[in-house]
């Protein structure tokens, strides 16, 4: 199995891991359980505050980050 290939099955791994774990989460009916509700909880949208402001710049840095790492040759 090439380097590709292997990398390829844990990728694949991940997200159908993801797939059935928010699955899970949204048909046990929580509104705590999905991924969504957690990050917005960690980044702070619901509240007002400094937090609020932080959990922004860290989205959108990793954002940032992410495009640069796709594209970047």
């Amino acid at each position: 199995m090439t380097p590709r290939a292997r990398w390829g099955a844990v990728w694949a791994g991940w997200a159908a891991y993801f797939a059935v774990a928010e699955w899970a989460a949204l048909r046990s009916g929580h509104p705590d359980a999905p991924l969504s509700s957690h990050l917005r909880y960690v980044l702070g949208v619901r509240k007002r505050s400094v937090h609020t402001r932080a959990g922004q710049v860290a989205a959108v840095a990793g954002a940032v980050w992410l495009a640069d790492h796709l594209y970047r040759d």
